[in-house]
């Protein structure tokens, strides 16, 4: 990704929390562990609050008392700080694939995993069918 499209990215995303804080809403979950990079701008630009997928998942963790995690996630998200710094130093351990890019999940890998078609859309980039 380039600085670009975080920007964009950014103004969807912020244009879109807004128009559901429009509508009513209490609240904002970002559905997707990627875009959870641009969780801190997107809460600046409201007025609810965001739930970060790492805050829920880090109460949970210590609701359960867990204590040996596993992290899968993109490469993108694998390689970025933005799960890890929420959930290390605390009193659990977290393990991370031990893949050649540091992700278990990458374009190149995930059909060797998944019976699933990465088709490439011009708009859009990848989506599964």
């Amino acid at each position: 990704m380039t600085r670009n499209d975080f920007d964009l990215l950014t103004t969807l995303l912020i244009a879109a929390a807004r128009s559901v804080e429009k509508a009513g809403a209490n609240f904002i979950l970002i559905c997707a562990n990627t875009m959870h990079v641009l969780a801190d701008a997107v809460q600046a630009g409201i007025n609810i609050p965001l739930i970060h997928i790492a805050d829920a998942t880090l109460d949970e963790i210590k609701q359960r008392n867990f204590t040996k995690v596993g992290l899968l996630g993109t490469q993108f998200t694998m390689e970025q700080d933005f799960i890890r710094s929420v959930l290390s130093g605390r009193e659990f351990r977290c393990w991370y694939p031990n893949c050649p890019t540091g992700s278990l999940f990458s374009k190149s890998s995930l059909t060797n995993y998944f019976p699933i078609s990465l088709i490439p859309n011009p708009r859009q980039g990848l989506f599964v069918s």
